[in-house]
């Protein structure tokens, strides 16, 4: 009896046993799982490199050249046809000195010619005035001759010099006269000439402000017409950064879908009135003819560079500046001194040193001393 008892007691004892001891390593199986978990991250090397400070401005893309046309004579629209018999409408190309429009010039045509006979008529007063002045000058000598030798009057004489006088002011009578003439002729052709509109120079047609056959003033717009090989951009800038600045500074512009690289075409001399801002100009060509005005742009301009300078990612910080650092497989938070940014990089002053291994993706899963794993995509 008393066996039985002592082999009852030691089988609950060994089973007491085996359940704690199950418990036991299963607790500390679990602690060990945990301290050996590692969390997923992507990290960076820090090396040296350079970096730029870059200001952004947003503007918009200008005309190069741009004008509107105006009549300056009274009348009716004739014609608004192109050399190859095509209408002239918005978005028409044309060239230099092409006919853009033609208003009714028959009355213009009519005088000019009158006033083309009018100074021909006045030419050839001209020319006889010219004759009769020298042949009164020969008179006059003859006369003054036979003066001396007592073979005529001294009525006689004076009476030739009067007529000498008299021819002297008929040739200057004569030239005011051909000159006024010429004066009226050149108006008249100018204005013969204003009848037919030219385009100053190459480009598009922008806005067309009257139709044919309509009746037009002076000063009355016809058509606006602008440069399209080539646009300008006029962006503001604070003046503090005028040092960093000059005529020729390469720039980054981005429209729609379109980078261009291009360059500071001049610095104004004058301040902007109402924002007291520098204005820049900057030109851009237009080969394709895929950029039109109006459209915004933004202005990418590098204003200094630092070479050989540690950056990190700006997606890399946390807040207030802090970054973490990988060092056996354990990530540190570090607090870091900034500089100067371009696009996503950002100058790191002080916190790191060459061939640290930061953190740059799964860092706001983490806490300081928590193992890591690198991944790479």
């Amino acid at each position: 009896m008393k066996i039985l008892i002592k082999k009852n007691i030691f089988m609950t004892l060994l089973l007491v046993f085996s359940v704690f001891s199950f418990l036991f390593i299963r607790k500390f199986s679990n602690v060990k799982i945990k301290k050996e978990k590692f969390l997923n991250v992507k990290t960076e090397i820090i090396q040296p490199t350079s970096i730029k400070k870059v200001v952004s401005l947003t503007s918009e893309i200008l005309p190069l050249k741009s004008v509107i046309l105006k009549s300056r004579i009274n009348g009716r629209i004739d014609s608004m046809l192109l050399g190859n018999g095509e209408e002239l409408e918005e978005n028409s190309k044309i060239k230099k000195d092409q006919i853009l429009t033609r208003i009714e010039n028959t009355d213009l045509k009519i005088k000019l010619k009158q006033l083309e006979a009018s100074f021909d008529i006045a030419k050839a007063n001209l020319e006889v005035a010219k004759v009769d002045l020298e042949n009164r000058e020969i008179d006059k000598k003859r006369m003054e001759n036979l003066f001396e030798k007592g073979s005529i009057t001294k009525k006689k004489l004076d009476l030739t010099n009067v007529e000498y006088k008299n021819s002297v002011a008929q040739l200057k009578k004569s030239e005011a006269n051909l000159r006024l003439a010429e004066a009226k002729k050149e108006e008249m052709e100018y204005l013969f000439g204003e009848s037919f509109i030219k385009a100053p120079f190459s480009g598009v047609i922008d806005k067309k402000y009257v139709t044919e056959k309509e009746i037009i003033s002076q000063n009355s717009p016809i058509v606006n017409i602008i440069r399209t090989d080539q646009y300008k951009i006029i962006a503001k800038l604070p003046e503090k950064f005028l040092p960093f600045i000059n005529d020729g500074k390469e720039v980054r512009l981005s429209l729609y879908n379109k980078n261009i690289i291009s360059k500071i075409y001049k610095i104004y001399p004058s301040l902007d009135l109402d924002s007291k801002m520098l204005l820049i100009e900057i030109r851009v060509k237009n080969d394709l003819q895929d950029i039109k005005p109006g459209m915004l742009v933004n202005i990418k301009i590098p204003l200094k560079e630092k070479k050989k300078v540690l950056t990190v990612s700006t997606s890399s910080l946390m807040d207030n500046n802090k970054i973490f650092v990988v060092q056996d497989d354990k990530v540190y938070l570090r607090t870091l001194s900034l500089g100067i940014r371009e696009n996503d990089r950002i100058e790191i002053t002080s916190g790191l040193n060459i061939d640290d291994e930061v953190v740059v993706m799964g860092q706001h899963n983490l806490k300081e001393g928590d193992l890591v794993k690198r991944v790479v995509d």
